[in-house]
């Protein structure tokens, strides 16, 4: 199988989430985490525990999203497409998820703040997730359609054979 590596990953990332939906309140999970750390680290730990749950959805979400593409141009086009995608793709993620994660964590303190509610109830914090999603969409619209637009200019420029 050619996507082998790639849904191999998928699998794993699956199984750690399920993993963690259900074993995120088991007795043994705590004691492990008592005599690693002592009682700071469980306290911490327990002051922070949604970050385990929402961070391991996250990473499933993000690795889902990195790899997902590369699997269905493998799948459409031929092994030379995805590995060109995959390419420009690692190219430009990092910083696009330097960005992300920086916009998520100033957001995030913002919003954990007293004022939050208030924020995020406020006109200008509405427009910027739809700002986000709109050019999500336009992301999301141009993968598919470009390389079916595409496809007349790499058969007249002789690079077809990256689309079969």
């Amino acid at each position: 199988m050619a996507q082998g590596l790639v849904l191999g990953t998928l699998a794993g990332e699956a199984a750690a989430l399920a993993y963690m939906a259900t074993r995120a309140e088991s007795p043994s999970l705590r004691g492990i985490l008592r005599r690693a750390g002592g009682p700071p680290l469980s306290r911490l730990l327990r002051a922070y525990d949604d970050f385990v749950v929402g961070g391991t959805l996250s990473e499933f979400v993000s690795t889902v999203a990195f790899s997902l593409p590369v699997v269905l141009f493998g799948w459409r086009y031929s092994p030379t497409a995805a590995g060109h995608f995959s390419l420009s793709h690692r190219l430009i993620w990092a910083p696009v998820m330097m960005l992300g994660s920086a916009l998520a964590q100033v957001l995030y303190k913002r919003l954990a703040g007293p004022d939050g509610l208030d924020l995020y109830k406020h006109k200008i914090f509405k427009s910027f997730w739809l700002l986000l999603s709109g050019l999500t969409l336009v992301g999301l619209g141009l993968g598919i359609a470009l390389p079916l637009l595409l496809q007349p200019f790499m058969k007249k420029t002789g690079l077809a054979h990256m689309l079969t």
